[in-house]
């Protein structure tokens, strides 16, 4: 595949057809919130993941390595 020089990259004007910046910004942003807020979870569950989080932070400091393996186990939890 060989790369055109000198070409312009057309941008829609027109997505699902609203025409004005503003309003198709708008669409996005009502959809990503949709997408976002569509998962239901267990408000208690994420609360004591944020105390697990915040305590570990107050045992940080510039000593501490956080290695790959580290964050794959948090992430598994």
């Amino acid at each position: 595949m060989r790369k055109i020089k000198y070409s312009t990259k057309d941008v829609s004007t027109s997505v699902d057809g609203m025409t004005d910046s503003s309003e198709i910004s708008d669409m996005f942003a009502d959809k990503y919130d949709e997408l976002y807020s569509s998962v239901p979870y267990d408000s208690n569950a994420m609360d004591a993941i944020a105390r697990r989080i915040n305590a570990g932070i107050d045992v940080f400091n510039s000593d501490c390595v956080i290695t790959f393996s580290d964050v794959v186990d948090a992430v598994r939890v």
